[in-house]
């Protein structure tokens, strides 16, 4: 931990984590002299020590996700030092005539009345928001640009959100919120192919569905991935209307591997689950909520109405005793299965011909029949299993190769990220060949008009031809 010294006074900090509570943190003070503080030369300083734990020299080192000291009302008694998760120490004021404490004293530390925020990691605060004659529902923001994905500070942040709402008196609720122009829109690519820090995100999962508080996830643009099925794990979603969801990871030759292949079935039914994890499709919040992914619609400006509309939903769902909705605990979705033994079989004889050659939709499937026979928690078992398989075969990583090779090739290095791009509104093409045919289809399927100058009709009839025949397959396939 950080240690600072004085002629008679030693602080330090010192740090405990594990997977479930990020950090916990003891502020330590030992004093080798009866003499008061405020006597030696240094009083000043060991006040600023205090105040922040960090010597005056070295606060330029503080980084984002760090402690950070949040100050309480000016009692002259008190200050608080949290650190985004249970707890916090409270130290007596400097003072002339005040002297250090032996022992440190560690209490629960649930946001103090008068401050209305609580940062619990680089990219996660929660905020106490009050809606008049409703109550008091805690909001969980997540703040990780640009597409808020499940970074490790993510989800260390997440995992503390959950005893901070649960041991806040006033906390009916909590509301897993993001800013800027999505959700949570799946796993952090970066991490691919790294072990992963903790905290795990399946334990953050059965952290939220523990809870004794409901958690609400109020979707907006895009919940994919790892960010809906943190939403599944939640007791009640809401989505704004122009919102989109789904569980693309088979594109990349894996699968959900955070409880997706087995929530998703339980609350959308077997057939869909089966047609949604394979295919990798997003579908919209209006055809989510008939389905039963969603609870409920919002529609207005994504980042008001809809984080306003969630708080709302979730004080109702209070008022009303909705109580602590687990979508592990449904089991209606075994009915299909046992209406239609075949139901599997079935499937996959529809699906062969577009899967060919591919592994993932394969161990999908397998994954959903787990659901549908399985206990829950086995089910899990079963799925992680298959993950750790798929994340091994030598096909998913040629599709996560391609995935982010696709990606490099948008970037250009020596074109700055603020230059601004012309917008292109039509496309002419010199040539109607193999090559000319080809790329006015790419620029076709785009949504542009494209505009093929040869030098005969012939060799222009030839082309389009040609291009025709490749759409009638595409759309005899069932591409289109």
């Amino acid at each position: 931990g950080k240690r600072h010294e004085h002629p008679s006074v030693r602080v330090a900090m010192r740090f405990r984590t594990s997977h479930v509570v990020p950090a916990v943190i003891a502020l330590t003070v030992w004093c080798s002299s009866p003499q008061p503080i405020g006597a030696h030369e240094g009083r000043g300083q060991e006040k600023d020590i205090l105040d922040t734990g960090v010597p005056p020299g070295n606060r330029n080192r503080m980084r984002a996700g760090r402690p950070r000291a949040i100050r309480a009302p000016d009692d002259g008694r008190t200050e608080w030092f949290t650190c985004g998760a249970e707890r916090a120490t409270r130290v007596p004021r400097c003072g002339r005539d005040a002297r250090v404490p032996r022992r440190p004293v560690i209490l629960p530390a649930p946001i103090p009345r008068e401050i209305t925020a609580m940062q619990l990691s680089q990219s996660v605060a929660v905020e106490r928001h009050e809606e008049p004659g409703l109550g008091v529902v805690g909001a969980i923001w997540i703040d990780n640009p640009p597409v808020n994905a499940l970074s490790q500070h993510v989800r260390e942040g997440l995992a503390a959100a959950v005893p901070a709402v649960a041991n806040d008196p006033e906390m009916q609720a909590a509301v897993i919120v993001c800013r800027g122009r999505t959700f949570i829109a799946g796993a952090d690519i970066r991490e691919f192919g790294k072990p992963r820090l903790p905290p795990d995100t399946n334990e953050v999962r059965r952290m939220i569905e523990r809870s004794p508080k409901p958690f609400v996830a109020a979707i907006h643009g895009t919940a994919l991935g790892g960010g809906l099925e943190m939403a599944m794990a939640c007791h009640f979603r809401v989505a704004h209307a122009r919102a989109r969801l789904g569980l693309p990871e088979v594109k990349l030759g894996i699968l959900p591997g955070g409880g997706g292949t087995q929530r998703l079935p339980r609350l959308v039914g077997v057939p869909r689950a089966l047609e949604m994890i394979t295919s990798g499709e997003h579908i919209t919040a209006a055809e989510a909520l008939d389905l039963g992914l969603i609870d409920g619609v919002v529609d207005g400006l994504e980042s008001t109405s809809l984080a306003v509309g969630a708080f709302r939903f979730a004080l109702r769902a209070v008022a009303e005793g909705r109580g602590l909705p687990r979508v592990r605990d449904i089991e209606s979705h075994r009915d299909a299965v046992r209406e239609n033994p075949g139901i599997f079989d079935d499937f996959r004889r529809r699906i062969a011909r577009k899967t060919r050659g591919f592994n993932a939709p394969e161990v999908c499937i397998q994954c959903v029949e787990a659901a549908a026979k399985l206990p829950f928690d086995d089910g899990l078992l079963r799925e992680a299993e298959l993950s750790r398989q798929l994340h091994a075969d030598p096909q998913s990583r040629t599709q996560r190769y391609y995935f982010f090779a696709e990606r490099a090739a948008r970037k250009i290095p020596d074109i700055p990220a603020d230059t601004e791009v012309r917008e292109i509104r039509r496309v002419g093409v010199l040539g109607a060949g193999t090559m000319g045919g080809g790329i006015s289809m790419a620029f076709a399927n785009a949504g542009l008009p494209v505009s093929i100058v040869e030098q005969s009709r012939d060799a222009l009839d030839r082309g389009l031809a040609t291009v025709r025949r490749n759409y009638e397959r595409s759309a005899s396939r069932g591409r289109f």
